[in-house]
């Protein structure tokens, strides 16, 4: 999908620890193994504007500048806000770091994150945990009302998705990829599970105006009806991860 841009109660059930370590799979380094060169210090502004995570990188080159350890956590399992919870010293949420890291030879990016997880293991001295909950999301079904979903636009890209200023709109879409958008731009605050029983493989159009307040428009949960979809709060079971301890990096 090619994203274009113009965006409770807690049933708690813990589980084993889980080694940061053994979630690696394998990369051109050798197993178990960070970067090769990395440095990490506690982040200090250049001026009067602080940066909040700011991340580039390259073949070769990671840097994520004013990071969090939650946020690093975040970047490298690909986390939602939803997703991770800090159980451990307080400073995990609130001091922030800059990290600056180089690979021996071109990595892909999911290798970089993969590297990524073994150097904060090894520098936070970092205990993650996975443990159920049960916590508030979304579930999209099918509308009684409204107008059917139109079939894809011939000749439109599948998977490209406009979305901006209150306004989504696709060509050529699957219900997996629209889900994915909704969930990405428009419903961060809890997980989305798909119940339409919308066929996979079946594409279709959409372009959809809505507005996060009342009295500017119709509200997403609106919108989703105009074209027989159904948006319903509901409780939704996730498998959360947790940081359950971490240690302060030795200045370099």
């Amino acid at each position: 999908m090619t994203l274009v841009l113009s965006a409770v109660t807690l049933a708690l059930v813990l589980l084993a620890p889980v080694s940061v370590r053994s979630q690696q799979a394998a990369v051109k380094s050798l197993p178990g193994e960070g970067f090769p060169i990395l440095s990490i210090r506690p982040y200090r502004p250049s001026g009067k504007l602080s940066i909040n995570c700011g991340q580039r990188m390259d073949p070769q080159l990671l840097s994520l500048e004013g990071c969090t350890l939650e946020q690093l956590v975040a970047a490298a399992y690909g986390l939602k806000d939803y997703e991770l919870r800090n159980a451990g010293p307080a400073w995990v949420s609130t001091d922030s770091f800059t990290l600056n890291a180089h690979t021996a030879s071109p990595e892909t990016e999911e290798q970089m994150m993969i590297l990524l997880r073994s150097s904060l293991a090894d520098r936070f001295k970092l205990v993650l945990k996975k443990r159920s909950e049960v916590v508030p999301g979304f579930e999209l079904t099918m509308a009684k009302n409204g107008r059917d979903l139109q079939p894809a636009v011939a000749g439109a890209k599948c998977g490209s998705i406009s979305f901006g200023k209150g306004r989504l709109r696709a060509g050529c879409i699957t219900i997996g990829d629209f889900s994915e958008a909704l969930q990405e731009f428009i419903l961060k605050d809890g997980p989305l599970s798909d119940h339409t029983g919308i066929d996979a493989t079946r594409t279709f159009q959409v372009d959809l105006e809505y507005s996060a307040e009342p009295e500017a428009g119709p509200s997403i949960f609106t919108a989703l009806r105009s074209i027989s979809l159904k948006l319903s709060a509901k409780k939704v079971k996730i498998l959360a991860t947790v940081i359950a301890s971490a240690e302060r990096p030795q200045n370099e």
